[in-house]
C-alpha cells in the first residue's frame, strides 16, 4: 500500500496532469491511505511538548514561533464564525515559560511586507523605511519586553513573515545596526525542528551534487521561455571543484539526477526557479530578455488551486520542450504516468527526495523561498518540501537575483564553509562583503545580497 501511495504521489506531482485526472488520482490515494491507516492502528502523530523544546534552548536564547491564524467564534451565526486573519507571536524561554503576543490583523502586515519586498527587489528608492515599519509590526513593545536580556533569537516564521529578509532587517533594539549584528539569529521551520534528527536511513551518505547551466532546449515559437544563464556554468564548475562534487551540466542537469540521488552530503542547483501563486490572476509576466541577467520565473506553469506544492519548483534540462506555445506544460508522454525528466522539479516532487543526512541544499535561483499560504502551516513551497525530505538546512532566495552577482556570492559562501565557518556565519560574512566591499559598485544594494535566506542548522559542515 505504501508503494502504491508513493507511485500515485509521483503521478500527482506532474504539473501537466489535467484537473479531472488529478481529482481521480487524488481520490484513489485517499482510499489507499485509509486502508493503510486501518492496517496500522499504532500509527499516531508524535506530539512535541514545549518543555521538550525548552530543554534544548541555550542559555540566553528564546524561541519565537509566529502564527498566522483565523480566530473562531462559535457564538456567531453560520458563515460569520471565522474572523479576519491575524498574526500571533508565541514565545518560549529555556525555563519552559510560554507567552503569547498578539501582532494584529494580517491585513496590516502582509501588504506592508509585499511593498517592502517590491521596493527592495526593484531598487526603487530606499526600502529601509518600509522595513522599519515591518519591524514595528513584527516586534511590538510587549514582545520586545519578553525578549529583553536574550542574545539569541530562534525565529519560526509563518505566512508572509517567511518572506522577510531577516538578515537585512534593522535591529528593533538599535535601528542603526542590522538584526544579526544585535543578536545571534537562527531561522527554523518550527520549534519541533530543534529536536535531534533521526540518523540517516536508506543507505550511506553519498558525495555532493551540483547541477548547473541546464540546457532548457529551444525557445517556443512565441519566444517566451527559459533563457540560458551563462554565469551558472562558471558557478557550477567552481563549486563542484571546491566540494569535490559530481557535476551535472547542460543536458545532463535533469530532474532524474535529483530524484535518483540517495542521501547526498550536499546539493547545489544553479538555474531558474519559479513560483506561481494560486491567487495570481493574471499569471506572472514572462521572463525578461537575457540581457537582464536575472534568474527569474515565467508564466509557463499555471497555478494549482488544488495543491499548493505544485506552484513552486526549479527548472532543469528540457524545460522548454515541455512548454506549449501558450506557455502551459505539455502532457507527459503517457497520460497515466508522470514524466521524471519534464524539466521541472516541483515542491511536491522535492518532498519525496532522499535527503536524510543531507547537510545543506542550496537553490541558487530566484523565488525559491516563495510559496502559498496555508494558515498555521507556514508557506508551502520548496523550503518546506526540502525539510520534509530530510535536508538539515536550506539556502533559498526570496526574489529574483542577478546571475553574475549570485555566481560570485555562492563561490565566496562555499569558500568560507570550506574554511570551517558555520552556515549562518558564512552567509552573514558574504552579505557583509557585498554591503561594504562589493566587487561592483551596484552589488552593495540589498537586492544583490539580502535575498538568500538560511533555514535550519547554522553550524559548520564537517568534512567539506
Amino acid at each position: 500500500l505504501a508503494r502504491q501511495i508513493a507511485d500515485l504521489t509521483t503521478k500527482l506531482a506532474d504539473v501537466a496532469i489535467p484537473a479531472a485526472q488529478r481529482q481521480e488520482l487524488g481520490k484513489r490515494r485517499e482510499v489507499l491511505e485509509r486502508d493503510l491507516y486501518r492496517l496500522l492502528p499504532s500509527l499516531k502523530p508524535q506530539l512535541v511538548e514545549p518543555a521538550q523544546v525548552a530543554r534544548l534552548l541555550p542559555a540566553g536564547a528564546v524561541l519565537v514561533e509566529f502564527q498566522r491564524y483565523q480566530p473562531f467564534d462559535g457564538r456567531q451565526k453560520e458563515g460569520q464564525r471565522w474572523g479576519a486573519p491575524r498574526y500571533l507571536a508565541l514565545v518560549l524561554n529555556p525555563a519552559g515559560a510560554t507567552r503569547a503576543v498578539d501582532l494584529g490583523p494580517a491585513a496590516a502586515i502582509d501588504p506592508l511586507i509585499a511593498q517592502a519586498l517590491k521596493r527592495t527587489e526593484a531598487s526603487s528608492g530606499d526600502p529601509a523605511t518600509l522595513w522599519r515599519q515591518v519591524n514595528e509590526k513584527l516586534f511590538p513593545a510587549p514582545l520586545l519586553q519578553l525578549l529583553a536580556g536574550t542574545n539569541q533569537w530562534i525565529l519560526a516564521p509563518d505566512g508572509e513573515l517567511s518572506r522577510i529578509p531577516y538578515a537585512a532587517l534593522p535591529s528593533p533594539r538599535d535601528p542603526q545596526r542590522r538584526l544579526p549584528g544585535s543578536v545571534t539569529l537562527k531561522l527554523v521551520s518550527s520549534g519541533r525542528s530543534l529536536l535531534p534528527q533521526n540518523p540517516a536511513t536508506g543507505g550511506a551518505i553519498t558525495k555532493p551534487l551540483v547541477l548547473a547551466d541546464p540546457e532548457f532546449g529551444p525557445l517556443p515559437a512565441n519566444g517566451s521561455g527559459w533563457q540560458r544563464l551563462p554565469a551558472t556554468a562558471k558557478e557550477g564548475q567552481a563549486i563542484s571543484k571546491l566540494l569535490r562534487a559530481a557535476l551535472y551540466e547542460k543536458a545532463n542537469a535533469t530532474t532524474s539526477v535529483l530524484t535518483n540521488a540517495q542521501n547526498p552530503a550536499l546539493v547545489h542547483v544553479a538555474s531558474h526557479g519559479y513560483y506561481a501563486s494560486a491567487s495570481a490572476s493574471p499569471p506572472p509576466t514572462p521572463v525578461p530578455p537575457p540581457a537582464a541577467g536575472l534568474r527569474s520565473a515565467i508564466a509557463g506553469l499555471p497555478a494549482s488551486r488544488e495543491d499548493a506544492m505544485l506552484n513552486s519548483g526549479i527548472v532543469l534540462a528540457g524545460a522548454n520542450r515541455s512548454l506549449r506555445p501558450d506557455r502551459t506544460p505539455a502532457p507527459s508522454p503517457a497520460a497515466s504516468e508522470a514524466n521524471p525528466d519534464d524539466g521541472y522539479l516541483t515542491a511536491k516532487e522535492a518532498a519525496q527526495l532522499q535527503l536524510k543526512g543531507t547537510e545543506l541544499v542550496v537553490l541558487s535561483a530566484c523565488d525559491t523561498a516563495s510559496g502559498d499560504q496555508q494558515s498555521g502551516e507556514g508557506l508551502f513551497g520548496l523550503q518546506r518540501a526540502l525539510s520534509v525530505a530530510g535536508a538539515r538546512s536550506t539556502l533559498l532566495s526570496l526574489w529574483k537575483v542577478d546571475d553574475n552577482a549570485t555566481a560570485y556570492f555562492m563561490e565566496r559562501y562555499y569558500t568560507l564553509l570550506k574554511q570551517g565557518k558555520g552556515r549562518m556565519e558564512a552567509l552573514l560574512a558574504v552579505q557583509e562583503e557585498f554591503r561594504t566591499k562589493p566587487q561592483l559598485p551596484a552589488w552593495e544594494d540589498d537586492r544583490y545580497w539580502a535575498a538568500f535566506q538560511l533555514v535550519g542548522e547554522t553550524g559548520p559542515i564537517h568534512g567539506l
